[in-house]
């Protein structure tokens, strides 16, 4: 199951005006409502992380209302 969630490509999602900082040394919850862009957001903050030079392999995103893994 991690092994399968590190290999899959991160998405392209559309920038959004609010971005998870990336210069903390810190773990970051993302908590809102159904449907309110959170997993949208986590695959950007991916996405810039692979881009300033951060392993894929280390950024697992797990999605626990997939009954598949």
């Amino acid at each position: 199951m991690l092994a399968q969630q590190t290999a899959r490509a991160v998405p392209a999602m559309a920038p959004r005006a609010l971005q998870v900082p990336l210069d903390i040394r810190k773990g970051v919850t993302l908590v809102g409502i159904h449907r309110s862009g959170k997993t949208h957001l986590l695959y950007g903050t991916m996405r810039r992380l692979i881009e300033a030079g951060v392993d894929r392999r280390r950024l697992i995103g797990l999605n626990f209302e997939d009954d598949s893994i």
